[in-house]
C-alpha cells in the first residue's frame, strides 16, 4: 500500500470556539465550500473554496445561541444550497436562505424543543436512523 500525505494549503480564519462544520458548494461554482459554526461567536462562518486548495472569507451570519450545528440543503426550491443551524442555547433553529456569492439571509428563527443536538440530513445509504432530534 502507497503512502499518502497531506499539507496545509490554506488556515482561514473562522469566528471562536468552532464547534461544526460542514461542507456544500454554496456559490455555485463547482468547488465545494465549508461553513463553520462558532458555539460561542453565535455565527455560521462561510469560506469558499478558491479552487487552488485555500479558502476565503465569504460571510458572518449571525445566528442563534450555542450553535451545536449545521445542515446544508435546498430549502426553498431554488436548487441552491441553504443552511439551518440548531442553536443550543436559545432552544431555536435558524433557516438562512441562499442568496448566491457564499452569502445568505436570515430568513426564519424557529423556536424547538429544550437544548437541540446536531442535525443530520438523511443518508440515502443507510436510512434515517442517521438523523438526530433534540
Amino acid at each position: 500500500m502507497g503512502q499518502v500525505s497531506f499539507s496545509f494549503s490554506s488556515a482561514p480564519s473562522v469566528s471562536q470556539n468552532p464547534f461544526w462544520v460542514t461542507a456544500a458548494d454554496v456559490n455555485g461554482d463547482g468547488s465545494i465550500d465549508l461553513i463553520s459554526a462558532s458555539f460561542t461567536g453565535n455565527v455560521l462562518t462561510v469560506l469558499t473554496n478558491n479552487g487552488s486548495g485555500g479558502f476565503t472569507l465569504a460571510s458572518t451570519l449571525p445566528v442563534g445561541y450555542n450553535t451545536v450545528s449545521i445542515v446544508a440543503a435546498d430549502f426553498d426550491g431554488d436548487s441552491k444550497p441553504d443552511l439551518a443551524c440548531a442553536n443550543y442555547g436559545d432552544n431555536t433553529l435558524s433557516i438562512l436562505t441562499n442568496a448566491g456569492g457564499g452569502n445568505f439571509t436570515l430568513s426564519a428563527t424557529l423556536n424547538v424543543g429544550s437544548n437541540p443536538v446536531p442535525l443530520q440530513p438523511e443518508c440515502p445509504f443507510f436510512g434515517s436512523e442517521l438523523r438526530y432530534f433534540s
